[in-house]
């Protein structure tokens, strides 16, 4: 009897013991108030004994029992909490597996913060450049528009026999604010840069032609010498007419110099390769009556 009493104490004592203090504590809590029962009982049933050895009354197979379902117990306490060891340790493994990937997941959060940070800045750069050339571009096509009106200025200095050098020329200026918008800034640039480059280059060479020339009322078919644009000298097939000509604003203005047709003429076939290289003295103007 006093071996029973024994163990009775240390069982109660261990589930004492054993109880945990947090959340994941509740299913032994259970445990330990079912086991503090079934003990009690168990000591009902030993005070009962004590009484029935007294008085000569022992039931020795209902004792037996009782000490089998106690041992019983105890085992499948002890599985228990074998078990629930087990499953604290899973649970452990996962919550470190879980805390692993949050930190991950932050990381990589914080990556992705500073990533789109670092867009917003990018795109903060780009609409501040674009912005800035989006203003220069305005400023770039009111200069275009002005340089467009003054290449046009040297339309009248263009003689019609040199024309046709310069391509679409000043056709491929637009006309109208519409046509300008439709063109763009850049292409608008690149017309006026063709021109000029154009322009240029012929008024740094010489440039021989037939065309038609317009002297008073009349159309005179002519060969002619242009050096560069500022001076042309135009002598006919057959050398018996020859004209000095001078650009204006309104066109070229042709002044007669019948005198100088011969040397006109050599001028062209030193040019041509039709006479031997040499100098040809040739007159820049002749002098109106009265000066």
């Amino acid at each position: 009897m006093i071996q029973y009493r024994w163990h009775i104490e240390e069982y109660s004592g261990q589930v004492a013991f054993f109880a945990p203090l947090n959340e994941k504590g509740l299913l032994l809590r259970f445990y330990r108030l079912f086991a503090t029962g079934v003990c009690l009982v168990c000591a009902a049933q030993i005070a009962w004994g004590d009484v029935a050895l007294k008085e000569g009354k022992v039931d020795i197979v209902g004792l037996e029992a009782l000490a089998g379902r106690w041992i019983a117990l105890r085992a499948e306490l002890a599985a228990e909490r074998q078990a629930w060891a087990r499953q604290e340790r899973h649970w452990e493994r996962e919550i470190a597996l879980l805390e692993q990937e949050i930190a991950k997941r932050r990381e990589a959060l914080a990556e992705d913060t500073t990533f789109l940070r670092d867009v917003e800045r990018d795109q903060a750069d780009v609409l501040a450049e674009k912005e800035a050339a989006t203003s220069a571009l305005q400023e770039l096509a009111i200069v275009v528009g002005q340089h467009e009106g003054r290449i046009r200025d040297f339309e009248a200095l263009i003689p019609e026999g040199l024309r046709a050098e310069l391509g679409r020329g000043f056709g491929a200026l637009p006309e109208h604010d519409a046509a300008a918008e439709r063109m763009g800034v850049l292409r608008r640039l690149q017309t006026v840069l063709a021109l000029y480059t154009q322009i240029e280059s012929l008024q740094h060479n010489m440039h021989f032609v037939r065309e038609l020339i317009a002297y008073g009322e009349q159309q005179r078919e002519v060969d002619v010498l242009y050096i560069g644009l500022s001076r042309g000298f135009a002598v006919s097939p057959k050398g018996d007419w020859a004209a000095i000509g001078i650009p204006t604003d309104g066109g070229w203005q042709w002044q007669e110099a019948t005198d100088e047709a011969s040397s006109i003429r050599l001028a062209i076939q030193v040019m041509q390769r039709e006479a031997d290289v040499q100098l040809v003295p040739l007159l820049l103007g002749v002098a109106e009556e009265g000066r």
